[in-house]
């Protein structure tokens, strides 16, 4: 589709390395096949991603989230998957790398930041792992979820805020000056390449929230 090669170009003219060093290590290819304790959950945690996925998957999303049935539709489907994962992490604890894998860590990830009421106890369940069981930047986005719809600032710029046919908008963002390197040392681009990449993605202007000055050039 023209929105993935759109996006594939914003990355290409990313020059910075630092970020994509952490982000390698979180990474399916990273991953030694079989190299997970539990197959069956893997696979149940895969199918669980993929209808997350599903539910939101198709042309213009930025106007499908506009119409009632569409966010009706979605909602009943991000609950269902709340409470399948909820009796996983019941039985379980928090997927992690070691016991599904990257890919089946990443299916949880993607059920937990569309359901609010799991998000404060998946953030303090990962917190509690050894580094290298989830991703940084799986946690930062979250983090930045949970803050903001919380009234407090995102540290990390991961959240925007979608409108109509206005330009897309950050949510409030502590320390603008070193944002990008707590995305860096989260795994998570640069914010000019993330801008491009939402551009690309929503067919909307986005408004960059730090002062002109302290742009790049």
């Amino acid at each position: 589709p023209a929105a993935d090669s759109a996006v594939s170009a914003c990355m290409a003219r990313d020059t910075a390395t630092a970020w994509k060093k952490v982000a390698g290590q979180w990474s399916p290819a990273a991953d030694t096949a079989g190299g997970w304790s539990d197959d069956s959950l893997r696979r149940v945690l895969l199918a669980l991603g993929r209808r997350d996925q599903a539910a939101r998957s198709g042309p213009d999303l930025a106007d499908s989230v506009e119409s009632p049935t569409f966010m009706r539709r979605m909602a009943e489907a991000d609950s269902a998957d709340a409470a399948a994962l909820q009796e996983i992490i019941a039985r379980f604890g928090w997927p992690t790398r070691a016991m599904v894998g990257v890919e089946g860590a990443d299916a949880a990830f993607l059920v937990v930041q569309h359901n609010p009421g799991m998000q404060l106890e998946a953030l303090s369940l990962m917190h509690a792992l050894p580094s290298g069981e989830y991703s940084p930047g799986e946690y930062a986005m979250l983090d930045d979820r949970w803050r903001v719809s919380h009234g407090q600032l995102q540290r990390y710029g991961t959240q925007l805020q979608l409108a109509g046919n206005q330009p897309m908008r950050f949510d409030s963002i502590a320390d603008v000056g070193r944002l990008d390197q707590r995305r860096a040392d989260a795994g998570l681009p640069p914010l000019d390449v993330y801008i491009c990449v939402m551009r690309a993605m929503y067919g909307r202007p986005v408004v960059d929230p730090r002062p002109a000055r302290a742009r790049r050039r």
